[in-house]
């Protein structure tokens, strides 16, 4: 239990289960989060062990940035209630998602997932809002992929099971027969919502008539090849082998 998760932290390891998440936590509450996580750098930059990850990237990041265990089960609390709504509109994770980012720009904005949150019929603050996108991107640019909603909200269980005719009615029809109305709210990060739509209006939009990958270099060298003087042409010989 607590004594297994505090020697796994003392021993430099990252990797814990929700369930250890509260027991460490529970356990390092008293230290405040700046000195949990200097001991544990320091700790571990004695070992034989990478020095270029990202504690923020891993379950370890959590217990060192909430300061008290009644924090991260309120956390947990409010994606549990997000899940249970997404639920019960028929929604998995990459549905929700498409749903949510309003624009279509594959970044998703406190703004778009204060509004989609509020749509679920869940009052939400700001503030919370704002820690459930630093959780998902610590990284601080106040924008979330795909990858990164998917892997707080898919939960098979929650919704990937529910096969109701809602969901079905949303998955048959257009992402645009759906809208969440907006709210704006104030954005992590003040150009996040400028870097989204570049992101979306930086997709390539001259593709070519077969789809693939390889068809300008073709039409390249069909043009050269409508190049090459007839007379230069007549002059090449193939010698087939037998």
């Amino acid at each position: 239990g607590t004594a297994l998760a505090c020697y796994r932290f003392i021993d430099s390891q990252t990797q814990y289960s929700a369930m250890e998440q509260s027991l460490l936590l529970r356990a390092l509450q008293t230290i405040p989060p700046a000195q949990r996580e200097t001991y544990f750098t320091t700790i571990r930059s004695c070992r034989r062990r990478s020095q270029q990850m990202r504690l923020s990237r891993t379950p370890l990041g959590l217990v060192l940035s909430t300061p008290h265990l009644e924090q991260l089960l309120s956390f947990r609390g409010t994606v549990y209630r997000i899940l249970i709504g997404m639920s019960e509109k028929g929604l998995a994770a990459h549905d929700a998602f498409r749903l949510f980012n309003a624009n279509g720009s594959g970044l998703l904005t406190c703004s778009q997932l204060y509004s989609a949150i509020n749509w679920l019929n869940i009052k939400i603050s700001v503030a919370t809002t704002h820690e459930l996108i630093q959780h998902m991107n610590p990284s601080g640019e106040g924008l979330v992929t795909l990858a990164q909603f998917w892997k707080l909200f898919h939960r098979p269980t929650a919704a990937a099971t529910n096969t109701d005719q809602s969901r079905t009615a949303l998955l048959s029809s257009p992402p645009t027969d759906l809208k969440i109305p907006q709210h704006r709210i104030a954005e992590i990060n003040p150009h996040a919502e400028e870097s989204a739509s570049l992101s979306s209006s930086s997709e390539p939009s001259n593709h070519q008539s077969d789809g693939g990958p390889g068809s300008s270099s073709s039409t390249r060298s069909n043009k050269q090849v409508a190049e090459i003087p007839p007379k230069v042409l007549r002059k090449i010989k193939v010698k087939l082998i037998h």
